[in-house]
């Protein structure tokens, strides 16, 4: 147990050979110093270090900084670009959306809820203006036609926020998403009032959307 590891001994041993290391490392570093030459070499070793490790840190640093301010720059004009995008779909879908509620035989099928009549007046819409959705409702909400699916009909979709806006007579567009298979889906969606011409009335309502 004397002699074990953590032991008295063992103890002793590293405190005399740290000693031995401090007088050792004090001796050579007196005899460095005194040395004319010693303290020329210890002098230019010490400023070309400090010089290699300023230019280094300093050029690592301009580096990196130029990096980022470029990456900032990039990631800017990409989400400019992006936003001018969706900018003009929106409009687009809008536009799109609006020529269909416009319509006059669409708004007469409407105001008779001829489901079979906007069906086949709307039958090219999807593919001619390259959208994915088209839903045309009564004035209270109920779905008269969904293009996409046009054996999906009747059901009422009056809580929807967008339909009850255009409704009330807005016609609005903006982005919005929906829980997809694998991750959620993009939209950018249109809805605008169908009106009744001879008196003025909103008798349903259009709303187009587009998967980005």
């Amino acid at each position: 147990k004397l002699v074990a590891a953590f032991g008295p001994l063992w103890i002793a041993e590293l405190v005399f050979l740290l000693a031995s290391v401090l007088v050792l490392g004090r001796w050579v570093w007196r005899y460095l110093t005194e040395r004319f030459m010693s303290q020329l070499f210890m002098i230019f070793t010490s400023a070309i270090l400090a010089i290699f490790l300023l230019t280094t840190v300093s050029f690592t640093f301009l580096l990196v900084n130029n990096v980022q301010n470029s990456s900032l720059n990039n990631l800017k004009t990409a989400a400019s670009v992006l936003n001018y995008a969706i900018s003009g779909k929106k409009a687009q879908t809008l536009a799109d959306t609006e020529a269909i509620a416009e319509n006059p035989d669409v708004v007469s099928a409407v105001m008779a809820n001829d489901h079979n009549s906007l069906n086949s007046l709307t039958s090219t819409y999807l593919h001619d203006k390259q959208q994915s959705t088209l839903t045309i409702t009564s004035n209270v909400g109920q779905v008269l036609l969904r293009a996409q699916d046009p054996s999906r009909w009747g059901d009422s979709i009056s809580s929807d926020t967008t339909i009850r806006r255009a409704l009330i007579g807005q016609s609005i567009s903006g982005v919005s998403t929906q829980n997809g298979v694998l991750a959620p889906q993009i939209y950018i969606n249109a809805a605008v009032p169908i009106v009744n011409t001879a008196n003025n009335q909103i008798v349903g309502a259009a709303e187009s959307s587009l998967v980005l």
